[in-house]
Order: structure tokens, then C-alpha cells, then sequence
């Protein structure tokens, strides 16, 4: 046990500048009347003045810990990392993530704490605070109180080279995660979560307390603010961890409408990875047939610069210029995107119901975007629901592109026509327009003008999300077939189909 003094607010001041300085954090330290337990916000570190009374190894460990919820380097507890692991330990099922979060971050705090400059002094503290804690836990049993004495006295032990034969199975399996997982921590906060889920399933009622201290501190995010580049690195981790999921819950975010943008971002990039390759496999296999004159109404990227030169010696457009011609389709890859390349997007409230159709739609999106910057097309994006909306004008912005098509949220009814009528008002010659909803063939019938003045500029592809094509009457294929419009129809509303959108124009 440490030897009592009775420290003064400057050696406390003192000794928390000393552990802040080491770690190169630079944070006000205060002390307060008004603050019942230690508490580290975002930029402040309050004090209750009840540390004067406590012995000086206690207060070494009672600043060291609160710090070194900041200083770890694999798991600090910024806003943004809190907000992940918030995230990853609700989409496991974990009910109460807030003690969930403390629980495992307390002993990973402490870990750190025993293998600094001040360890000697922060195991003393750290085995007073364990004896005051054993002796509530005799008056009132805590399972979350008990699990985090067990990680400490299991953190002793490792580091003075100890057996540590009084974990469990589980309780050695999860001092592995918190402490010698290789792995990143949110890979290993998923895992603990898995296991630690049954014993967080309930919020807590009260909040126990050791010697007057709180035990286990509410997590707070407080009111630091998340910038882009944080938030991405959010989203990016999610899309890793969960990369096919389409359902992934944000409600408990901060911004949850900015998290998932990023979040269908990086999960769409990560599932079109395949697409593109078996694009690339399915390209390699079509066979050189020849050549044909290129004309200054083909795409430029079309024109083979270098065998026109090659026989005639000059550049004249339409007459010394060549192109190559493939077999099976007949002319370049990317006939589809010739030139321009029209997003339709259905933003309907049903796109919502199930979430899969939305995210799908984005996913086949960004693909469509990613050949568009292949072959040098321009983009336009219209959305549309009781209303359209032009979100994005003929550009070749194509990062902007993706960033508009992942913030495109599910509200409204759906009016297609509009949609169809701004759609023609952009149009060019030799364009693509490529739609994506689940309005239904009733609708799009009902358009079908619409449609046939689109095809003329251009290759129109539906995509009828949701729509079983059994029940779709013969009439409406017969229509779509007639004015040269192609249509997919997926009864699954779950089913990718960022191949198909892609191959169109690729």
C-alpha cells in the first residue's frame, strides 16, 4: 500500500504534467470542487479534489489511467475511435456498448500504464485501487467490476513473469485480444464483443463505486468535432470489418448520415474489386477483328492514333483515322458510355425497405462511375423521388461523382417521369443512361415515350430492383424490347449487380 502524504494541488498539477509531457499531450489539467470522480474531456483534465487526501502511488495511478485513455497508441479515445468502436460493438449484438467500451478500455489503459517510466509507483496505486475494489465487489458482486479486476491482476502478473493459471479459458482468450492480438484494436474490440456480449446485454442501473471512486466512468464522446479526413478513416475501417453488409446501424453516431457516406464508400470500392477483374477476364477473351474508319462523332479515346499514322502518315478526322473493331460486339470496349453517362437513382422511400435496395444501387453506382473514368466520360447524376433532382451536372468529376452518388439517402414517393424528362433535357449523342429503382414496370411503362426518345441518344439499361420478372407482363418486355431498351429485374433486393451495370459500359 502507498504511504499517505497529503499532497498539495500543485504536486498534483505536477505529476499529471509530467505524464502528459512524456506522451507529448498537451491538455489543461484542473482541480475541482465540483467534480466527483476523475473525468479527462476532450481537451481538459478535471480532478476532484479528493486526490489530495489520497496517497501519492493512488494518485500516480488514478492520473496515469485517466491519461493513458488518451495516450494509447493503438486505441487513444478520440471521438472518432470511440464512435467506431461504438458502432462495431452494437453491429455485434453488444446491448449496453457504453459500459461495454469502458469495460474494455480500463484494463488496456492500465496494461500501458504498468510498462512506462512510473510503473513501480502505478502497480502500487493500481493494487490499492484492486483491494478497495475486491472488498465492494464482497459487499455487492459486479461481473463488469469483477472482469476488470481479473484483467488487471492478469496484467501484473504477465509483466513481473507470473503464471496466469487463475484466468479461464475465456478470460486468457480475451487478456490475449486486449493486450497480444497482432492485430488491429478494432479487428479485436469485434472479437471481444462476441465474447463479452452475454454480459452486456442490459444497461446498468447504478454505477458501482470503489473507496468513493467511480469504478467503471460513463463513456462520454463529448463535443469534439470529427473532421473529414477522421470520419473517413471511420467508414474505411467499418467497410473492412464488414464488407458485405448492407444494413450496418449508425443511429448511435454523432452524424450517422456522414459516417455511412464514408462507410458505403470504401464497401463499395472493396466489392467491386472482383467485378473488375472478371470485366478485365471477360475483355481479354474477346478476339481483335480489324479495323474501321474513326469519325469525329466516335469518342476520341476510340481512335487507334498511332496505326492511322502508320498507313497513311497524317491525322485527317474522318478520313485517314482508324479504329479497332473486337469481335462479338463489334467495336471498342465502353460502347455503352460513349461520350456522357446519366445516373437515374430511385431515392424513394421503398428503396429503404430493406436497406439493401438503396445500398445496392449505390454500389452499382460507383461502379458506373469508376468505367466512366476508365473511358474518360462524363458523368451526371439525377436523383429522384416526388420530385428531381440534378445532383451532379456533366462533369468529369468523378471523386466528386462517388461522393455525391454515397450521400443519396432514401425519402419521398417516386416520380420517374420527371426524372426521364431532365434526363432527356441533358442528353447527348451517343450517351448512356443507366436507372436503378423499384418504381416497378407500371411505371416505367407508363414513360415508355420518355424512354424511346433517350434510347435514341444512347444505350438505356434499367434496373427493376425488387421486381420478380415472372409477374412482369409480356406487354411491358415487349414495349422496353421494341424501343431497344434493356431491363434487368432482380426479385432479390439483396442481389448485387454492379456486373451487369458495369459490363454496359466498360
Amino acid at each position: 500500500m502507498g504511504v499517505m502524504v497529503m499532497l498539495t494541488a500543485s504536486e498534483v498539477t505536477e505529476l499529471a504534467e509530467k505524464i502528459l509531457n512524456y506522451h507529448g499531450i498537451f491538455m489543461e489539467t484542473k482541480i475541482s470542487e465540483e467534480t466527483k470522480g476523475f473525468m479527462m474531456s476532450w481537451g481538459k483534465l478535471e480532478i476532484s479534489q479528493r486526490i489530495l487526501g489520497f496517497s501519492l502511488d493512488r494518485a500516480r495511478y488514478m492520473i496515469g489511467h485517466e491519461i493513458g485513455h488518451r495516450a494509447e497508441k493503438d486505441a487513444p479515445e478520440t471521438a472518432a475511435n470511440m464512435e467506431l468502436m461504438k458502432i462495431i460493438s452494437e453491429q455485434e449484438g453488444v446491448g449496453d456498448p457504453d459500459d461495454f467500451l469502458n469495460v474494455v478500455s480500463d484494463p488496456k489503459s492500465d496494461y500501458g500504464n504498468l510498462g512506462r517510466p512510473w510503473k513501480e509507483g502505478f502497480q502500487r496505486g493500481l493494487e490499492e485501487q484492486l483491494s478497495l475494489a475486491k472488498k465492494s465487489l464482497e459487499k455487492e458482486y459486479d461481473e463488469r467490476v469483477a472482469w476488470v479486476v481479473k484483467m488487471d491482476e492478469a496484467a501484473i502478473a504477465d509483466l513481473n513473469e507470473k503464471p496466469l493459471d487463475f484466468l479461464s479459458g475465456d478470460e486468457y482468450e480475451c487478456y490475449v485480444l486486449l493486450h497480444h492480438d497482432p492485430r488491429d484494436w478494432p479487428l479485436r474490440v469485434r472479437d471481444l464483443a462476441k465474447k463479452l456480449k452475454p454480459m452486456f446485454q442490459k444497461p446498468k442501473t447504478h454505477v458501482p463505486k470503489v473507496g468513493g471512486m467511480v469504478c467503471i466512468r460513463p463513456v462520454s464522446i463529448g463535443t469534439e468535432k470529427i473532421d473529414a479526413k477522421e470520419m473517413n478513416k471511420v467508414g474505411k475501417a467499418l467497410a473492412g470489418l464488414y464488407p458485405n453488409l448492407t444494413e450496418v446501424d449508425f443511429r448511435s453516431a454523432s452524424e450517422p448520415w456522414k459516417i455511412q457516406a464514408h462507410y458505403r464508400k470504401w464497401r463499395a470500392y472493396s466489392s467491386l474489386i472482383p467485378v473488375i477483374e472478371e470485366l478485365q477476364r471477360e475483355e481479354a477473351k474477346r478476339g481483335f477483328a480489324g479495323y474501321l474508319k474513326w469519325t469525329p462523332n466516335m469518342p476520341l479515346r476510340e481512335m487507334d492514333a498511332q496505326r492511322s499514322i502508320a498507313k497513311y502518315g497524317v491525322l485527317i478526322p474522318g478520313i485517314t483515322t482508324m479504329k479497332k473493331v473486337y469481335e462479338k460486339r463489334g467495336e471498342m470496349p465502353g460502347k455503352g458510355g460513349s461520350g456522357q453517362v446519366v445516373l437515374l437513382v430511385d431515392k424513394s422511400d421503398s428503396m429503404d425497405s430493406p436497406p439493401s435496395k438503396m445500398e445496392r444501387a449505390v454500389d452499382a453506382g460507383v461502379g458506373v462511375v469508376e468505367c466512366a473514368r476508365r473511358n474518360k466520360d462524363r458523368i451526371v447524376i439525377i436523383t429522384f423521388d416526388d420530385y428531381s433532382h440534378v445532383i451532379l451536372e456533366s462533369t468529369r468529376d468523378y471523386d466528386g461523382a462517388v461522393e455525391e452518388l454515397c450521400q443519396v439517402f432514401a425519402s419521398g414517393g417516386t416520380r420517374i417521369s420527371d426524372a426521364l424528362i431532365d434526363a432527356l433535357r441533358m442528353a447527348e449523342d451517343r450517351q448512356a443512361t443507366i436507372i436503378f429503382t423499384d418504381c416497378g414496370w407500371g411505371d416505367i411503362g407508363r414513360s415508355i415515350g420518355l424512354l424511346s426518345e433517350l434510347r435514341k441518344r444512347g444505350n438505356v439499361v434499367i434496373f427493376l430492383i425488387g421486381e420478380d420478372p415472372k409477374k412482369i407482363p409480356d406487354d411491358f418486355w415487349n414495349q422496353t424490347r421494341d424501343i431497344g431498351v434493356k431491363v434487368y429485374a432482380h426479385e432479390d433486393p439483396t442481389k448485387p449487380f454492379s456486373f451487369e451495370a458495369m459490363r454496359e459500359i466498360f
